[in-house]
């Protein structure tokens, strides 16, 4: 179940369990992850034309998980995380996994922040300020969601 995650700066909105290809997929984990997923690539000056569309179902699709893997490694690109080794291979220091897993803490352990952190983070323009928390507002929040959350 999808839940509001107080920290120290703001209010965040969190999975209950991991979302993505052969993951729990609990219906409100994957409305808020499609949600925030669908937001941040409207907003985030990434190349958009990496990104498939997402629809508004609680159901996790080839579809969104293409988007999820495009959005992690256009974020993994834009913090610089990639490696190049002598021979010209390429890897991540941050996994393109295409799975969003629940924080258990703001920073894990490689030292990067986990994708639904930076999906909060993405989407703080739709309220034009930092309180996250201010999400629900909008006018594309999923109504099934803001009944679960309690909003």
């Amino acid at each position: 179940m999808a839940k509001i995650l107080m920290t120290a700066l703001s209010i965040v909105y969190v999975n209950s369990d991991p979302v993505g290809q052969g993951q729990i997929n609990k219906r409100d984990d994957v409305l808020l992850i499609k949600y925030l997923l669908k937001r941040a690539i409207e907003i985030i000056p990434l190349d958009h034309r990496f990104f498939k569309f997402i629809d508004d179902s609680a159901i996790w699709t080839p579809d969104s998980a293409q988007a999820l893997m495009d959005y992690q490694d256009a974020k993994s690109r834009q913090r610089g995380n990639i490696i190049i080794s002598p021979s010209g291979s390429v890897s991540r220091a941050l996994g393109v996994d295409g799975v969003v897993s629940p924080p258990k803490g703001i920073i894990n352990r490689f030292g990067f922040t986990y994708t639904i952190l930076d999906l909060n983070f993405d989407c703080k323009d739709i309220v034009g300020d930092f309180v996250f928390g201010n999400l629900y507002r909008d006018s594309a929040f999923p109504i099934e969601l803001k009944k679960s959350l309690g909003l």
